[in-house]
């Protein structure tokens, strides 16, 4: 891809970094530490467990390495801040790897919205449903554990719960519930949730990894007085329905027929892009931690039965 290369691996599994080396043919490093030594590294991607991002990623800042951190960015707020202020300080180009936010279908939505398209909302959804089978979890035994940044919230319905608060915007108050039909997994499989936006604007959030015998469907679903759109397909992306009262009647041809899906290309092209010029990422540090946040709602109120209200931290500036 024009403005970056990939130039070198560290995997604690020798193996799976020779592996990646022989195909790309990037030097292998033995240890985090000699990676980041290397001058030639200017971003670090993060795809370790997601418990392991936060000190991974203040390291590499310390040693000035941008840092792109798959999701989630964090298991916990804190670390999540610790994160984010570490990159502040070091002055390094923090993103989170939000990538469906980039897609055509889900762009030409945000517009329509920001355009006020759709009119007054009433409530928006999403939907996974979805197949995580044993052998999944037997392959990286963390992905089995919550406080690793395993389960359906953190590993699949992030991506999910991100683009619903990208939509409608700030949350003030989450009611969820999980559970898990596998005994022996410490995370949970199902969850739902319902949302109340700052503006007053309902949400829903259903989420599961152990739909048979495959992924059925991913759908992101807006709803106003004046327009009507779903996006769905087993990986979200097809425009199902796409209606509005004013001026519009189908979507535009790049929308349903994108020559460009999307995804990590024009997430990197960003980040190339703002590690140049010094703007801000579209997926930067607190867009990544908003999301988090709910997710750590949903969970504490599947905990304590009762309704939280957002934000978590009274000081923190997530709602700015």
């Amino acid at each position: 891809m024009p403005g970056c290369r990939l130039v070198a691996v560290y995997d604690v599994d020798n193996m799976a970094a020779e592996k990646l080396a022989r195909s790309t043919g990037v030097q292998i490093y033995r240890s985090y530490d000699d990676l980041l030594a290397d001058p030639g590294v200017d971003v670090v991607n993060l795809c370790t467990p997601g418990s392991l991002h936060a000190v991974l990623g203040i390291k590499a800042a310390s040693h000035g390495k941008h840092v792109l951190v798959e999701k989630p960015m964090a298991v916990t707020l804190e670390d999540a801040d610790a994160l984010i202020e570490a990159c502040d300080r070091a002055g390094v180009v923090l993103v989170t790897a939000h990538q469906n936010r980039f897609k055509g279908p889900v762009r030409a939505l945000k517009t329509a919205l920001e355009q006020e398209k759709m009119g007054r909302i009433s409530h928006g959804s999403v939907v996974l449903r979805w197949n995580r089978n044993m052998d999944y979890y037997l392959q990286k035994p963390w992905r089995a554990d919550a406080s690793q940044g395993g389960g359906v919230l953190l590993n699949q319905a992030i991506h999910n719960i991100d683009l619903l608060q990208w939509m409608l915007g700030p949350v003030n108050t989450v009611y969820g519930l999980a559970s898990s039909a596998t005994p022996s997994l410490k995370a949970e499989e199902s969850a739902v949730a319902v949302l109340k936006f700052a503006s007053g604007v309902l949400g829903i959030i259903e989420a599961c990894s152990s739909v048979y015998p495959v992924n059925l469907e991913e759908t992101l679903s807006i709803f106003g007085d004046n327009g009507t759109v779903i996006l769905s397909g087993t990986s979200i992306g097809q425009v199902k329905k796409w209606q509005f009262a004013v001026n519009i009647s189908k979507p535009p041809d790049h929308v349903v027929n994108p020559t460009d899906p999307g995804g990590y290309r024009p997430l990197l092209e960003d980040m190339v892009q703002c590690i140049k010029t010094g703007r801000k990422p579209l997926v930067d540090g607190w867009e990544g931690r908003k999301c988090l946040e709910i997710i750590q709602a949903i969970k504490r109120s599947n905990r304590t039965g009762l309704p939280v209200n957002l934000p978590l931290f009274k000081d923190s500036k997530v709602n700015n």
